[in-house]
């Protein structure tokens, strides 16, 4: 069977086409903060959900960041798909007695120790397809003027903030490999 290649689609945001899903993380840290990514998402639901008004940022603000977490969410399959390419980058940390789990975020300890298995328990529920319906539908509520239609989202958000903070471990500990506290 021949192997399936998903495109990250860095192209939408970045100058070169990144092919690794461990460089788009990197990346995308090196655009915007974690708390930057979650903020921007909080921000969003509330105009989006609230229907109270169109998201006061601009819109190549709005698209550039969407274009980044659709990439990202296209990495974090990738890693999903390839879990081997995961275990060799040594990702996983043991649990300590002194661990303090202020750390977690909206992470299980097992998501925070192996920041892989966030990847396979949203990857088992919900389909790379879904998170590209819910980035573009995203996108385009945020901008309209009007409440048009019910908005009915088929992915809790939660999931979006797991995938940033596995994601955001992942990166960490690219950066820290001899760090077992991150």
């Amino acid at each position: 069977m021949k192997a399936i290649k998903i495109p990250l689609e860095s192209h939408l945001w970045t100058k070169r086409g990144i092919k690794c899903p461990y460089k788009i993380i990197k990346e995308m840290f090196s655009s915007y903060s974690l708390e930057s990514y979650k903020t921007f998402l909080n921000e969003y639901s509330y105009y989006v959900l609230e229907i109270k008004k169109r998201y006061k940022g601009t819109a190549g603000d709005i698209v550039y960041r969407f274009f980044i977490l659709h990439s990202v969410f296209r990495a974090c399959y990738t890693i999903f798909k390839k879990p081997k390419g995961f275990e060799k980058r040594n990702l996983t940390i043991p649990k300590t007695e002194d661990f303090n789990d202020f750390y977690l975020g909206s992470l299980t300890l097992e998501e925070y120790l192996n920041p892989y298995m966030t990847f396979k328990n949203i990857f088992t529920m919900v389909s790379l397809e879904d998170l590209d319906y819910f980035s573009a539908d995203y996108i385009q509520d945020a901008l309209k003027e009007n409440r048009i239609f019910e908005v009915h989202y088929q992915i809790p958000p939660i999931y979006l903030y797991k995938l940033l903070d596995a994601c955001w471990l992942i990166y960490k500990r690219s950066s820290y490999p001899q760090r077992n506290d991150i």
